[in-house]
């Protein structure tokens, strides 16, 4: 049997190896707490084990860029007097929901101008930022 934070109970049965599964649970929330407890029945008589509070934990974050192969961009040759660095790369598919792509380039004196990419890999406006 569990007790469930707003004071509701649910039970599941308990298999013959000691597992059990309770269902019915609507989504629970990092910080709550629950009480688990096992309750052995023989015709009239019941006996209660000792309630165990299991603290619910935040769902662990997943790296959806774990996997994901970088891709290698392509760089027009810098000339005297340009002021633009231009460049291609092709994105490896499929790419991660909510992935942005930005290069930066490290210029003399430390400046960072910022090229953002787009899903077919050319380059737009800088300072702006496209979410897949």
């Amino acid at each position: 049997m569990a007790t469930l934070p707003d004071g509701s109970q649910l039970t599941g049965t308990v298999e013959s190896d000691g597992t059990f599964k309770i269902a019915g649970v609507d989504q629970l929330a990092a910080g709550q707490t629950v009480t688990v407890k096992v309750v052995a029945t023989n015709g009239s008589y019941t006996k209660d084990s000792a309630g165990v509070q299991l603290n619910v934990e935040a769902a662990p974050v997943e790296d959806s860029l774990a996997n994901y192969q970088m891709a290698t961009s392509t760089i027009d040759q810098a000339r005297d007097g340009d002021t633009n660095i231009t460049e291609q790369v092709t994105l490896s598919q499929p790419i991660p929901a909510g992935t942005t792509f930005e290069a930066i380039a490290v210029l003399p004196g430390d400046r960072r101008p910022i090229s953002c990419w787009n899903t077919s890999g050319s380059s737009y406006q800088s300072g702006q930022r496209y979410l897949f």
